[in-house]
C-alpha cells in the first residue's frame, strides 16, 4: 500500500510544479499565445513618444511554453518600412521577459500585458538618451 500511496504524493508534486506561480502572481500559462501592441511609448523627464500612434508602428509577440524555458519570438514594424525580429526568454520567477539583449519587467491582467524596460534609449530629437520603453499588448 505505500508504493502507490508514493507515487500518488509525487505525482501530485509534479502537477503541482507544473502549475505553480511566483511572488508576482504569474504562471507561464498565463503569457503564452500571441500578443498585440497596442502602445510602444518612450519616455523620459520632459517627453513621450509612442511609436504605435506616431509611426503606425506595431508589435507582435508570441511566448511559447511548450518547451522550457519558455520562449519569445517577436516582429516589431517601424511604420516606416523597416521591420526587426527578435528572440528571448521568460523568467517566471523574477517575472522578467528578455527580448534580444534587453529585460522587461512583466505586469499582466486578464488578457493585458505591460512591458517596462527603464535603460532603453531613443532619439527624442536632440540625440539618443536614456529612456523607458513601455510597451502594452492585448492577447489575441
Amino acid at each position: 500500500m505505500r508504493l502507490p500511496r508514493s507515487i500518488f504524493v509525487f505525482a501530485m508534486s509534479l502537477l503541482t510544479m507544473g502549475c505553480s506561480t511566483d511572488l508576482y502572481g504569474l504562471a507561464v500559462g498565463d503569457l503564452s499565445g500571441i500578443w498585440i501592441a497596442s502602445e510602444y511609448e518612450f519616455s523620459s523627464a520632459q517627453t513621450t513618444v509612442d511609436l504605435v500612434q506616431r509611426d503606425g508602428a506595431s508589435m507582435t509577440i508570441s511566448i511559447d511554453n511548450s518547451v522550457p524555458p519558455p520562449t519569445v519570438a517577436t516582429t516589431f514594424l517601424d511604420g516606416m518600412g523597416s521591420s526587426t525580429t527578435a528572440g528571448g526568454t521568460v523568467d517566471i520567477g523574477a517575472a522578467t521577459l528578455s527580448i534580444g539583449g534587453d529585460t522587461f519587467s512583466v505586469d499582466r491582467s486578464g488578457s493585458r500585458m505591460t512591458l517596462i524596460n527603464t535603460a532603453g534609449m531613443f532619439d527624442f530629437g536632440g540625440g539618443i538618451t536614456l529612456a523607458t520603453l513601455t510597451i502594452r499588448l492585448s492577447r489575441l
